[in-house]
């Protein structure tokens, strides 16, 4: 049997700007859709109604759509959609998860530190996309960069410093909507 709807995304991205979730989604083509319902959880299991959006009907056009949730505390919350056709029968969408911390435990983790060969670095990141780690010395030099990809949620960056004589280092991280930094302490 042909699927009612051809969803290609469904993604919930944290906009700490205006401290809610952007809803993004998108159709390949349609057959019978009358609307999505997005629904929201905090626990990933019991989902409530939040928005009910008109779908396109039949189409074999690409469709965006879009909602907005204003209303997001802190920690994790799950969204889902919830198609239903002109006849009543409906389907949900794979799961889609933001995670929101407060400045006071969204910082940067260096672990071990201080360190004598390798320490993990702990970060947050609301979206994905392309980033870097600096390592700078005392007199604040870059000694060195590591390019990488933020990951939505918690990243995690394992640095080699064994090279690296006794003192104190000085880490920035960059990613799409803070900087982070920190210390690192090498014994």
């Amino acid at each position: 049997s042909v699927l009612p709807v051809e969803l290609s995304e469904f993604d919930a991205i944290y906009n700490p700007e205006v401290r809610g979730a952007d809803l993004n989604w998108k159709t390949e083509s349609e057959i019978n859709n009358n609307f999505f319902t997005v629904q929201k959880s905090r626990n990933g299991i019991n989902f409530e109604d939040l928005y009910e959006v008109k779908g396109a009907g039949t189409t074999n056009e690409i469709t965006d759509y879009f909602a907005f949730d204003p209303n997001i505390k802190l920690g994790v919350t799950y969204y889902r959609l919830k198609q239903t056709d002109f006849d009543g029968k409906f389907e949900y969408s794979e799961v889609s998860a933001i995670s929101v911390y407060d400045d006071k435990i969204d910082k940067l983790t260096i672990s071990p530190n201080p360190t004598g060969n390798t320490t993990n670095i702990f970060f947050n990141s609301y979206q994905v996309g392309p980033s870097v780690l600096n390592i700078m010395n005392a007199q604040g030099q870059i000694i060195k960069s590591i390019d990488f990809t933020l990951k939505k949620n918690g990243n995690n960056i394992v640095v080699d410093m064994s090279s690296y004589a006794q003192g104190i280092y000085m880490v920035s991280v960059e990613t799409n909507n803070k900087i982070y930094t920190g210390k690192i302490i090498k014994k």
